[in-house]
């Protein structure tokens, strides 16, 4: 892991020199709490200015020779350093390089926000999932991986609607997130048990497991 995220802080300041101002990885890379070949690797950058196609272009040509497995992809967000917006979580991020200021850093205020939105737009985001499942041939994998990016969102904003901190929530890894869950839902939290164990399954079905996924999410909006 240590050997990834040195290569990424070589391929970004390399490149960005002291146009990097701050750089941090978040997520499951920090919680641990990652799936083998499905989870993504975040970044957070905070830079001097807007990113430009020739840094992109520079930036890709070195992080593309990264071997970055476990994880199946890498996701990144860059934001200006003069427009502050929140975007890691308290104790769930690791700074990577220089420094990020705290009007970087999600607040309870804001994640309270976060979740209403997320629980609001949830529907139209299944509905098109749901469409787009009957006719993902060919590309089932990354149908499947679409859908589980809605499932640790939901859970969470689920538990803030349920009076949990948002701060501690978001920061929690699954194992604590079903913990909670139980406290409020014990089928639920069974059923979300068993799709986390089959997740780490090394003969992982996308077919079989996405349709699962899809049967909790929808099922989830239905309740609530």
């Amino acid at each position: 892991m240590q050997e990834v995220l040195d290569s990424f802080v070589n391929a970004y300041s390399s490149v960005l020199g002291r146009g990097l101002v701050g750089m941090a990885v978040h997520g499951s890379a920090v919680t641990g709490d990652f799936f083998p070949n499905v989870s993504d690797f975040d970044l957070a950058l905070v830079l001097e200015d807007r990113l430009t196609l020739a840094d992109s272009k520079a930036i890709a040509g070195r992080i593309d020779r990264v071997a970055i497995a476990p994880f199946a992809y890498v996701q990144a967000t860059y934001h200006e350093v003069g427009k502050p917006y929140p975007s890691v979580v308290p104790g769930a991020f690791r700074l990577l390089n220089g420094a990020i200021d705290e009007g970087f850093m999600h607040t309870a205020e804001s994640l309270t926000a976060a979740a209403a939105a997320w629980l609001e737009k949830l529907p139209t985001l299944l509905e098109e999932d749901v469409n787009d499942w009957s006719v993902a041939v060919g590309r089932r994998p990354r149908q499947f991986r679409l859908i589980l990016t809605r499932l640790k969102p939901t859970v969470r904003a689920q538990l803030v609607t349920w009076g949990e901190d948002p701060v501690a929530t978001y920061a929690r890894p699954w194992p604590e997130l079903v913990e909670h869950v139980g406290g409020h839902e014990s089928n639920l939290a069974d059923h979300l048990s068993a799709i986390l164990r089959d997740l780490k399954a090394p003969n992982l079905d996308p077919l079989t497991l996405g349709a699962r996924l899809l049967d909790m999410l929808v099922g989830t909006v239905a309740v609530g």
